[in-house]
């Protein structure tokens, strides 16, 4: 049991988190199950609790261009597609960019450098490349940008609309990355990078946000 901030963290995992144990997701206080003064367990990213956003449905006809931000916190359990639910984790842990742009979706995100820079882009030439990314450069709330499985490689700019999305949770003892995000077909969940390319996900890059709104100065 270790003490983190002004919670208790507990090296156990909840079944609804695919039975998995704690230990195979705790590391340096990135990624954790606390338990609250009121009892209640929550789930930490980088000491910000997601733990509404964690088993809502995919839904969607709900996403960036129909639901705004901040309706989507509002209501999480109508669901969401990847897009919304991203943007979603990002505002809860303080990087707004919905004065950016109208609509923000995978092409903007992966496009536009204004509130977010690159860590990681893969080769488009090397497939071989897309599973060469090292745990040690990320941080919690990075997006990882993804094709989808049968999704042929980019041919224009109009593609990255395609992209799947994921934020970064932490890292396994294993030394594998996590990735937060919510699949078609399910509920929103926590699968490791390997998870990502047995189903047939190939990782098209990484980028870091760095735009916060006021409140999180």
């Amino acid at each position: 049991m270790l003490l983190f901030g002004a919670y208790t963290v507990y090296h156990e995992f909840d079944a609804w988190h695919r039975g998995l144990r704690m230990e195979d997701f705790f590391s340096a206080g990135k990624l954790s199950i606390i338990q609250k003064p009121s009892g209640r367990k929550g789930f930490v990213i980088g000491k910000v609790d997601i733990s509404d956003l964690l088993g809502i449905p995919y839904n969607l006809k709900r996403h960036p261009g129909n639901i705004s931000v901040s309706e989507f916190l509002e209501n999480p359990q109508l669901g969401s597609n990847c897009q919304l639910f991203v943007l979603g984790l990002l505002k809860r842990a303080g990087f707004d960019f919905e004065l950016d742009c109208i609509r923000i979706g995978s092409k903007e995100l992966w496009e536009r450098n204004g509130f977010s820079e690159f860590v990681f882009a893969a080769n488009r030439e090397d497939t071989d490349d897309f599973s060469n990314h090292s745990a040690d450069a990320n941080r919690p709330f990075d997006i990882f940008f993804f094709w989808c499985p049968g999704v042929k490689l980019a041919g224009n700019a109009e593609d990255f609309k395609k992209l799947h999305l994921g934020i970064f949770a932490g890292v396994n003892d294993g030394r594998e990355i996590m990735i937060i995000h919510n699949p078609r077909d399910g509920n929103s969940c926590i699968w490791n990078l390997t998870d990502f390319f047995k189903q047939g996900y190939q990782l098209f890059g990484v980028k870091r946000p760095s735009k916060k709104n006021m409140r999180f100065g």
